[in-house]
């Protein structure tokens, strides 16, 4: 079985395996080390990864992307609309207020949850993965951004299921990058921290965060983001200035035109990459749109002053991490930087004019993530054995929990007593704490985000309900109620266990029952007391025996959890869903294989036959075989194009079959 880490990018996928030799990125079919975050519909089967991307210009409106952004968000939330604006698929909303994209799929239109869609990547990732290490892939670690929500993190952990992976954690990136960096590290103190900062622009979004590093464990001080910036963002800022030149200078707007609008957005983000190499480059595009060729021009100098603004910006998170955290520049060990944004030559040198110092390129800025997902899906799999490394990560949103009656609709909230903020801003992950509360009847724990100006616009504050139906007593009156509320691993908020705590009073030997009250409790393990026998003179009883005894009954009280997971019932009919297209497209594959293999005996054997074969064959022979050759190639054109894999493979034993033997 495979221990691998996936770094589920925007615009691509890495994928990380630890082996025996240490952690390898794997390539894809394509002998790439970053997949395209792409699925795309056609008319028999699915595309997936540099498929999709290959077709993409071919098929725009079947082909998703940018699915990161939309997963786990409501259709209505601000962000999403605005990310929607420069997609090229249709979106709907869910009934659950997701959303879904809208495909003609096997000549059908379909409608897929963002959930079903990030599904299909990573099973075409798991593809990859077990052809390249010809094992089984199961246990994974997957990277997410920081700013993460408790939905977008369930959605991700859904899409796992559904696509056969068993999730072990989600891991925010830049702390997966810390734990590549940091695990190597054997000059660590025990007593004296070190501390690091990592900066990571990927292609959506920037984040700052700072590690502090002790021997054989890592915590993280303080992370602050921009959820909006990253490498595209100095791509549309190309785009634009050549719509407008383009526009002035060929009275054509190619924003009203979706494929000139992204084969324009494709030149210049190569120019972007050129241009940090070389001074100077231009630009050009045929048959843009209308039958007329573009070509544009741009400086380095001119760039770097396009995109100022946007570098201004780029400083917004470090300058947040350090107010935050309160730890000088000067105290950081290092300062180091990944993600694909950070390849361009203006972002590094603005950091280190900011920063006043050298930044530190020591880790791959594409494949960090994915190795340290890798390191710490080893350290949680028992398949293998590795060097204890202790990864403590912080929350960023503040949470609460509230509770009251099941089934009421208004909160009426006391903060002395139906209220309580559990976990605060930048709390340990992962965390567990005992929330102890008094009530008569059933009771609905709900746990909410308590301040929502630090999230994402549009983001619904609650987060689950936890619904304890019944409770198992007699008594009229308010009971202890003991509840275990976690933030585990994935940074998803858990309500572990519950207990009903009960005071049981035990009388002394011979003594009527009263009512006073209990000072203290006792623990479950006291021993019940003795009780005197029929003949046995009863012993004067002291003042202290007097007294009640007491111990404490704990009864198990059953959760019911209501959250935004999808339920089994729907996860497993996703599932299956899944199961049946990776096989239609297994079959298409292999179809399209037997065409091929149809095709290229035609052609090899008319070569054959007039070559290497010639003086074996008889005249005869040479014009049947021709004949048939002939009539096979003007079948596969036209009846057989689009025949069952097993007419194929007919064919192919049938020519096999007339072969002379000394052929």
């Amino acid at each position: 079985m495979s221990v691998v880490g996936f770094d589920f990018g925007n615009a691509s996928c890495v994928i990380a395996v630890a082996q025996k030799g240490g952690i390898d990125v794997i390539m894809n079919e394509v002998s790439s080390r970053q997949t395209p975050t792409m699925a795309a519909f056609g008319e028999k089967e699915r595309y997936l990864g540099e498929p999709a991307s290959t077709q993409f210009l071919r098929n725009i409106k079947n082909t998703i992307t940018d699915v990161k952004r939309i997963l786990g968000r409501r259709f209505d939330d601000p962000e999403v609309q605005e990310e929607l604006k420069s997609l090229s698929f249709k979106a709907v909303p869910l009934p659950d207020q997701s959303v879904g994209v809208e495909v003609m799929y096997a000549g059908e239109r379909k409608v897929f949850s963002a959930i079903a869609i990030a599904a299909m990547i990573l099973q075409k990732l798991k593809q990859i993965t077990e052809k390249a290490t010809e094992k089984t892939c199961c246990d994974v670690v997957i990277g997410v951004p920081t700013w993460w929500t408790d939905r977008q993190r369930r959605a991700l952990l859904d899409a796992s299921r559904v696509a056969g992976l068993n999730c072990l954690r989600l891991i925010n990136e830049p702390t997966a990058a810390a734990l590549s960096y940091g695990i190597y590290k054997t000059n660590l103190s025990e007593t004296d921290p070190t501390y690091v900062m990592f900066y990571d622009m990927g292609y959506t979004s920037t984040s700052a965060t700072i590690v502090e590093y002790l021997k054989g464990k890592l915590r993280i001080v303080g992370t602050s983001y921009d959820r909006n910036l990253g490498g595209r963002n100095f791509d549309n800022a190309l785009l634009d200035h050549f719509a407008a030149e383009f526009k002035e200078k060929y009275k054509i707007d190619i924003k009203t035109n979706q494929k000139a609008l992204l084969r324009i957005q494709l030149a210049c983000e190569r120019l972007k990459k050129v241009l940090n190499t070389v001074p100077e480059a231009p630009i050009n595009v045929d048959c843009v749109m209308n039958d007329i060729d573009v070509k544009g021009h741009m400086k380095k100098a001119e760039f770097e002053q396009l995109v100022q603004p946007l570098l201004e910006r780029a400083l917004g998170p470090i300058k947040s991490v350090l107010a935050e955290t309160g730890i000088p520049v000067e105290k950081l060990a290092a300062i180091e930087i990944i993600g694909g944004g950070t390849r361009l030559i203006p972002v590094q040198t603005k950091l280190q004019q900011f920063l006043g110092r050298d930044i530190s390129k020591t880790l791959n800025f594409e494949e960090a993530t994915s190795r340290g997902c890798a390191l710490q899906c080893a350290i949680l799999s028992p398949v293998f054995k590795v060097r204890d490394f202790a990864v403590n990560d912080i929350n960023l949103y503040p949470i609460k929990f509230s509770w009251r009656a099941p089934g009421t609709d208004a909160m009426q909230v006391d903060t002395t007593k139906d209220f309580a903020e559990v976990f605060t801003k930048n709390n340990p992950v992962p965390s567990a704490k005992v929330v102890t509360f008094h009530r008569s009847e059933g009771v609905e724990i709900v746990a909410e985000y308590s301040d929502s100006s630090l999230l994402p616009p549009g983001t619904d504050t609650l987060i689950a309900k936890f619904v304890i139906p019944k409770l198992p007593t007699n008594k009229s009156e308010p009971v202890k109620i003991r509840a275990k509320v976690k933030l585990d691993l994935n940074s998803i908020v858990v309500v572990d266990s519950a207990e009903l705590v009960e005071k049981i009073t035990d009388e002394p030997a011979n003594s009527p029952a009263t009512e006073q009250k209990a000072d203290s409790e006792a623990t479950p393990m006291q021993a019940e007391p003795t009780t005197p026998t029929d003949n046995a003179a009863p012993a004067e009883p002291k003042k202290d025996e007097e007294k009640k005894k007491q111990k404490v009954r704990k009864i198990e009280l059953p959760i019911e959890e209501q959250s935004t997971y999808i339920p089994l019932k729907e996860l497993q009919g996703l599932a299956e869903e899944e199961a049946k297209m990776v096989a239609s497209d297994r079959l298409a594959f292999e179809t399209a294989e037997k065409k091929n293999a149809v095709e290229s005996y035609i052609y090899e054997m008319r070569g054959k036959i007039s070559e290497s074969l010639s003086e074996f064959a008889t005249e005869t022979e040479k014009q049947n075989l021709a004949a048939i050759l002939d009539d096979t190639e003007s079948w596969l054109y036209g009846e057989g194009e689009n025949v069952t894999k097993s007419v194929y493979a007919k064919k192919i034993r049938r020519y096999e079959s007339i072969r002379r033997p000394n052929f």
